[in-house]
């Protein structure tokens, strides 16, 4: 995986300022390599949530029910 179309980089999928402020040389070889070095991949996607205030055991998703006005026979839910 080297990115996508609308420039996400790497594994975790980071923008270009994401990777310049987050991403992590976590085996200290001088190179934040999150497309083949897993370590350095899933250390940059821990210090994302840190940097974004992960709070452990907080809600990450929540049930939603939908019912299309437009067409009663499609419902959407959880």
């Amino acid at each position: 995986m080297k990115d996508s179309y609308s420039g996400a980089m790497g594994v975790p999928q980071f923008m270009p300022s994401s990777f310049r402020s987050l991403a992590v040389d976590f085996d200290h070889d001088d190179h934040k390599d999150i497309w083949h070095n897993p370590n350095d991949a899933i250390a940059s996607i821990a210090n994302y949530t840190v940097k974004h205030h992960w709070q452990t055991g907080q809600t990450i998703a929540i049930p939603v029910s939908f019912k299309s006005k437009n067409n009663p026979k499609i419902t959407l839910s959880s």
